[in-house]
């Protein structure tokens, strides 16, 4: 606000003296857009304790998070050891493979091709093969929001392609910016309720979850408890254990021989009719063709119901950014 000054000795009235203008300071992008970038793939996968993936040969770009546990990744003549936190990126023709530890090892990733990035960006050999970030980094911030978006759905590349050029902006550049600390709050209710939903469907998850007793443990009338759910969440309980369980058991379809209807018992669904019709509603597919196409290289697991929705995958699955709950 300009400043007023009463000038009365003088015999002047006061006036508004008009400062000059600030100029800002405008901002360029210093990096040109990378030429010919392609977004493949969106997935999440998650890892039985001393499994091995690969080897294989890449033919495209990708950054993945270890979200959970840890291994070592290989990379051509490289070894990586990988924790929680670890994003790691690799390039097109490469022979890679990842053992996993001690631990079960959840992941997400996104694969992409580009033909060329132009200085001052730095040469993709040059490219660091891993970065160990801090819980609170952007970064994870940045992979959640990726995750909330469908690549089947057209309509949803305008936003989804330049923030997966932006998460390999700032993997390159190793920008050390941290989260701001904005986040929301659920109903006590509805914490208690998704902590007992975790525990249960881990520890046995071809038990039926009943509302009635879910409620009662958490307090809380069923119709209460389910009218918190559809307004905090856009799901009601049962449905938020059936995303879960859904989830484990694509592991299974992944890394085993099981049959659909062993699978479908394994994780508490009726019929593998009632398992079938679940997937395909969450994933877009039947679990045979998943199966099938998933082992012939022609797909990655996609983003479930669990992680199109970012207050499941934190209180499913995060204590912290990058901190599951339970870990050490």
């Amino acid at each position: 606000m300009s400043e007023v000054r009463l000038s009365y000795a003088e015999g002047r009235l006061p006036s508004l003296v008009a400062k000059e203008p600030r100029m800002l300071t405008p901002y360029a992008d210093p990096w040109p857009r990378p030429e010919g970038f392609r977004v493949v793939a969106l997935a999440t996968s998650i890892e039985a304790p001393h499994t091995t993936y690969g080897p294989w040969h890449t033919d495209s770009y990708s950054l993945a998070w270890v979200v959970e546990g840890n291994g070592v990744t290989h990379y051509d003549a490289h070894e990586i050891a990988t924790r929680p936190g670890t994003v790691l990126c690799a390039r097109p023709n490469m022979q890679a493979r990842h053992d996993w530890g001690t631990s079960r090892c959840f992941q997400v990733f996104v694969t992409f091709y580009l033909d060329q990035v132009r200085a001052p960006w730095p040469a993709p050999e040059s490219w660091p093969l891993a970065r160990h970030l801090d819980p609170d980094h952007v970064y994870f911030s940045l992979f959640r929001s990726l995750l909330g978006f469908d690549l089947k759905d057209s309509a949803t590349h305008a936003c989804a392609v330049p923030l997966v050029e932006l998460l390999l902006r700032v993997y390159v550049s190793g920008v050390p910016a941290r989260e701001g600390q904005v986040t929301a709050v659920l109903p006590d209710a509805v914490e208690r309720a998704l902590g007992l939903i975790r525990a249960q469907v881990q520890s046995a998850p071809h038990e039926t979850l009943r509302l009635e007793q879910l409620a009662k443990r958490a307090h809380i009338t069923p119709q209460h408890l389910c009218k918190l759910f559809k307004e905090s969440l856009g799901l009601g309980p049962i449905e938020c254990a059936q995303a879960l369980r859904l989830e484990l058991a694509t592991t299974l379809i992944e890394r085993t021989e099981l049959s659909l209807a062993e699978v479908a018992e394994r994780y508490g669904f009726s019929s593998q009719f009632h398992f079938s019709k679940a997937f395909k509603h969450s994933y877009g597919m039947s679990p045979a063709a998943y199966r099938k196409a998933f082992r012939s290289g022609v797909t990655a697991r996609p983003p479930g119901l669990m992680f199109r929705n970012h207050p499941l995958r934190h209180y499913f699955y995060e204590d912290a950014p990058g901190k599951i709950l339970g870990s050490t």
